[in-house]
């Protein structure tokens, strides 16, 4: 799941197509994978994932500012433990991705002042990305992993 998460998350090097687009798109191939790492094969290898595929994503040039990493992990952590919390529930799809938006935005505002990024060109484009992105790709990536472990359990 790994190697499939790196390639993935890789995509946007060799696409064409506009930031946004790979955002969004790539952004919701990579919670699925997440997520679906947790209902394929539990907590521990989720979290795993969890934590490597920001390092990845510093080390590839799309993760720019050195502080964001352990914004991404903890935003990526507290996805996979609400869901693992809400995974029957009818709110699996809300309650996650909220907390992880929330996370990585306050995060994010907390390192970005700590920094004296505040009031620099970066700081409304890193809010932004650790906003509506975020909730977007992984209420998508959610449900995407629901679909995607359907297809799996009547294959295996």
């Amino acid at each position: 799941m790994l190697a499939v998460a790196v390639i993935l998350q890789s995509l946007r090097l060799v696409l064409p197509l506009p930031l946004i687009v790979t955002t969004y798109f790539i952004g919701i191939l990579v919670n699925m994978i997440l997520v679906l790492t947790f209902m394929l094969n539990g907590f521990k290898a989720a979290l795993l994932l969890a934590c490597l595929l920001p390092v990845f994503a510093y080390f590839e040039g799309q993760l720019l500012l050195p502080f964001l990493l352990p914004v991404v992990i903890c935003g990526n952590v507290v996805l996979l433990y609400l869901f693992s919390r809400f995974q029957y529930s009818r709110f699996r799809l809300v309650l996650p991705s909220l907390g992880k938006v929330l996370v990585m935005f306050c995060s994010a505002c907390l390192g970005l002042f700590l920094f004296g990024l505040m009031e620099s060109a970066v700081c409304k484009a890193v809010l932004y990305a650790m906003s509506i992105p975020q909730f977007v790709t992984s209420l998508a990536g959610i449900w995407a992993a629901g679909r995607m472990y359907v297809l799996l359990e009547n294959k295996i």
